[in-house]
């Protein structure tokens, strides 16, 4: 037991910095895009593709969805992250209904994600965090969790470390603490994987 703490002891603080890394690195770089060509990616296609996606009238006509949405994707595409446009083609190219409901819903919270993202970076007001990780997309929600949950699993490990010849009563709830992050995160990572295997299949 005691050689397992020693070893993720060295391992989980260098994952934990990977991932703390690239959330900065991503915020930093979109952080240094001119404000000019957000702007016009705001106003020209999230706003208004928001706009369209919100309207109860047509809440239900996904084909409906897509016409009015061309109109801002033929004209101003370049603007559009890679992501969108994949999910928009991906949209307009599907002939299943049941996929064509799977992609939108993704196509939606894409557009979501965005929208505020944007807002937020033209000085709009910002939304909260649990609305940032409501539209966040899937993925960005899984890497999330995963590096909330090896942040716990490591602070555990050093309180175990610490504890194990102190208390046992604080060793004990540390150590289940420890173990039900490490089932969360396996979780996670199989969860990740099989809707990873679900998106190559369905394609």
């Amino acid at each position: 037991m005691e050689t397992l703490f020693e070893i993720l002891k060295v391992i989980l603080p260098a994952v934990i910095t990977s991932l703390f890394t690239f959330f900065i690195t991503k915020y930093t770089y979109n952080n240094n895009r001119p404000l000019d060509k957000i702007e016009i990616a705001y106003n020209r296609i999230y706003y208004p593709i928001y706009k369209i996606i919100s309207d109860k009238n047509i809440t239900n006509d996904i084909n409906e969805i897509i016409k009015r949405c061309k109109l801002y994707f033929t004209k101003y595409e370049k603007y559009a992250d890679i992501s969108t446009k994949k999910l928009f083609e991906e949209l307009c190219g599907c002939n299943k209904e049941t996929k064509k409901k799977s992609i939108y819903q993704s196509f939606k919270d894409n557009i979501y994600n965005r929208n505020y993202y944007l807002r937020r970076r033209l000085g709009y007001l910002e939304p909260s965090f649990i609305q940032l990780y409501k539209y966040a997309i899937s993925g960005t929600k899984s890497l999330f969790r995963i590096t909330m949950g090896l942040c716990l699993l490591y602070a555990t490990l050093v309180l175990c470390g610490i504890t194990m010849n102190i208390s046992n009563m604080i060793f004990t709830s540390s150590a289940v603490i420890f173990t039900v992050s490490l089932v969360w995160i396996i979780c996670e990572l199989l969860w990740c994987f099989f809707r990873f295997l679900y998106y190559k299949i369905r394609k």
